[in-house]
């Protein structure tokens, strides 16, 4: 393989890794903040007593 094959090829892979790596981590973010609001949605104990809005 020539230089520039070698560059064509190092781009691509580091594309792919970094989209890779970017859906993970949105996966993550996305499932922490359905199950953070899952847990503000849901009803304490004392909810009846307090007013929050």
């Amino acid at each position: 393989m020539n230089f520039l094959q070698i560059v064509v090829a190092v781009i691509i892979l580091y594309l792919c890794i970094y989209a890779l790596i970017n859906r993970v981590c949105k996966c993550i973010e996305h499932c922490a903040s359905a199950s953070s609001t899952v847990r503000l949605l849901e009803p304490t104990p004392n909810s009846e007593k307090t007013v929050c809005w």
